[in-house]
């Protein structure tokens, strides 16, 4: 059967349009503040904040860690409370600690219209033009619910991020709904065994928990990136490394677990290892 001439060109136009993407949002109206290194911004007409630490040596071409604060916290005092920069400086890696438009981070298909995986990928593009950061070493680490917010990334940003680690967090529902088949990202958590803010099938807690299991978390991960070669490790008396590794990739799935950890963020002198050290060698093995 022959179509009409108008009525192939309004097809082909129709079906030209299916695959039309919306722009990219990008951040705007950066400035300064009176606190050094710190800034803020628009993104989808709200109020943002954010903060760049860069290396001494910076010649370009920089890996990028933005860092995910907690609940009801803040950049700034995340990074009163990590200091994450100064041990990655000395690394060569610029960090950036970024801030929501409220108490909590939230992901797509949440109650609120926020998508903070727009806003941190924006962010994540304005940082890797403006100081010359990686699009190929760009990289998460959040802490509690910004943990959670790190696999929101991992599911829906995993053309922006290379990797991301959770301290201190896991998987929320809605993600977990959402998560696809298969995955090419590096994924690395870091929990205790006494944080109840972690569902666990070992303790219970899984059980009564509204999110999924920690367990079936680190299953999902290894098998959607085709990860088969596992490895275990003590890093000290408290805690243990478990790494799953494939050969041709330099993606991993590790989980670090601190026995008798709480929720908070690990400190050396508790958990008997380097955490800053821990999470820039999985990064700079996440390339």
């Amino acid at each position: 059967m022959k179509i009409k001439l108008p009525i192939l060109i309004l097809l082909t136009f129709v079906l030209a349009g299916c695959g039309h993407k919306e722009e990219t949002a990008e951040i705007t109206d950066v400035k300064g503040t009176a606190e050094k290194k710190v800034f803020e911004c628009s993104f989808g007409g709200k109020p943002r904040k954010f903060s760049i630490y860069l290396p001494e040596s910076a010649e370009g071409n920089l890996p990028l860690i933005i860092m995910l604060h907690g609940y009801a916290s803040s950049p700034e005092a995340f990074r009163r409370e990590t200091h994450m920069e100064e041990a990655a400086s000395a690394r060569g890696f610029a960090v950036a600690y970024a801030g929501t438009n409220g108490v909590e981070w939230k992901g797509r298909g949440g109650a609120s219209t926020d998508d903070d995986v727009a806003w941190l990928s924006a962010l994540a593009r304005y940082l890797q033009k403006t100081y010359n950061c990686s699009p190929e070493r760009t990289y998460a680490v959040g802490y509690s619910n910004g943990a959670f917010m790190t696999q929101e990334l991992a599911v829906h940003a995993q053309d922006t991020f290379s990797a991301v680690c959770a301290v201190a967090g896991s998987m929320p529902k809605l993600t977990w709904d959402s998560r696809n088949e298969k995955a090419d990202i590096g994924v690395m958590f870091i929990y205790g065994t006494g944080d109840a803010v972690v569902p666990k099938r070992s303790d219970g807690s899984a059980e009564t928990a509204y999110d999924p299991p920690i367990e079936d978390v680190m299953d999902y991960w290894f098998r959607a990136n085709a990860l088969e070669q596992k490895t275990e490790e003590k890093l000290s008396e408290r805690a243990s490394l478990t790494r799953y590794t494939a050969t041709g990739t330099s993606k991993e799935v590790c989980r670090i677990e601190i026995e008798g950890g709480q929720h908070s963020w690990p400190q050396e002198t508790f958990c008997g290892f380097d955490p800053y050290g821990a999470i820039l060698d999985f990064f700079d093995r996440c390339k």
